[in-house]
């Protein structure tokens, strides 16, 4: 290794990984992980690999991957949480609970951006992944949670929400079958979002494999980071007494949903629009950006920083001040529907403590707050 282990660490340390203090706790992998991140940062091609480099290593998030008790050293491109082609219907459905044990887990976190400092506050426990227990159903090959909204939790920062997933079987998994499902981390209290994946094996005896994840993508402009680990789980199958209700209410969303081509699409279907008009400024930040034209969803991929989102149909994405918006509509629509003078009624009028001196709410009326355009 022509590489010193001082070059090594400075080249890691610019590179912007950090150890998370799950890593600290544990002397023996942390060494082992450490040393693969230096050889990493080094230039591979200034050195020999030795005879145990030479050796064939398991791939990532394959069988024997999943089964064992190697690490996940870094996050991987998405299509690792996609069913290959030859891939067929999943050999035994997911119906029951299943529950990750974040006591028992190896988290790694790569800050990129982080304007208020939180990543490195270690209470708020921003690496870690709250407590999951959830039930599923399957149908087919979806695999469907039966509780799809925020869930609170106890974790510090974070709140969880669960998505619709797929199981398939492959040959090369040895005779298990196989689920990805997505998820997100939403902060509490707060409207930014954390989009992640997860994969495991599993058999309907209840037997099921360690759990890969990681997240690398968010919407959310102060606190961008890359979080990743393999946590230890548990299947308990069985029947789930919502499962008719939840399996109608899915595919009545999914049939629900307007017909999707690419974004890319607009130029052939309508040429001479400009396609770069319907794009947001904040391009290199956007989750996923679209256009619904003559019934058609015209939309753009869903990137994250390793390869495009796999179930961009249930992203989840905050509203900010969209629920504002329509709560606020909504609400006027039905008061000058009963009361039409309501519209241009002042809001001093309407709202004691608006009758000031200056007079500046006299001539302000409801029509002006729902278009924002008080002047106050």
């Amino acid at each position: 290794m022509t590489c010193s282990f001082r070059r090594c660490a400075k080249s890691l340390q610019h590179s912007g990984l950090q150890l998370t203090e799950s890593y600290k706790r544990r002397s023996g992998p942390v060494s082992i992980l450490l040393m693969a991140l230096l050889v990493y940062a080094c230039n591979p091609q200034s050195r020999e690999p030795d005879t145990e480099e030479r050796a064939p290593r398991e791939p990532l998030l394959s069988a024997g991957f999943l089964l064992g008790d190697e690490s996940l050293p870094m996050p991987l491109v998405t299509t690792a949480f996609t069913p290959p082609k030859a891939a067929a219907l999943p050999a035994d459905s997911f119906n029951g609970l299943l529950t990750l044990d974040s006591r028992d887990s190896f988290n790694g976190m790569q800050t990129l951006v982080d304007t208020y400092g939180f990543s490195g506050q270690s209470n708020l426990e921003i690496a870690s992944l709250p407590p999951f227990s959830f039930k599923y159903v399957s149908d087919g090959s979806s695999i469907v949670p039966v509780k799809r909204q925020p869930q609170r939790s106890v974790h510090p920062y974070w709140e969880i929400i669960p998505e619709p997933g797929r199981a398939w079987t492959d040959a090369a998994d040895n005779g298990w079958s196989r689920a990805a499902l997505p998820f997100s981390l939403k902060e509490k209290n707060q409207n930014c979002t954390h989009n992640g994946l997860m994969t495991f094996l599993y058999r309907g005896d209840g037997s099921i494999s360690r759990v890969a994840w990681q997240i690398t993508g968010e919407t959310c402009l102060y606190l961008k980071v890359n979080l990743w680990g393999v946590v230890k789980a548990k299947y308990s199958p069985g029947p789930v007494s919502s499962s008719g209700k939840v399996i109608a209410a899915y595919r009545q969303e999914v049939s629900a949903r307007l017909p999707v081509k690419p974004f890319s699409e607009l130029d052939s279907d309508y040429p001479g629009l400009e396609q770069s008009a319907f794009q947001p400024s904040g391009i290199v930040d956007a989750s996923v950006y679209g256009l619904i034209l003559n019934g058609v969803h015209y939309r753009s991929e869903c990137p994250t920083r390793f390869g495009p989102y796999p179930f961009c149909d249930v992203l989840d994405l905050p509203s900010y001040s969209l629920a504002k918006s329509i709560f606020a509509g909504l609400g006027y629509f039905l008061l000058t529907s009963r009361w039409p003078e309501f519209e241009s009624s002042p809001v001093s009028a309407l709202v004691p403590e608006c009758e000031l001196e200056d007079g500046r709410w006299n001539k302000v009326t409801p029509a002006h707050l729902i278009n924002m355009t008080t002047g106050n």
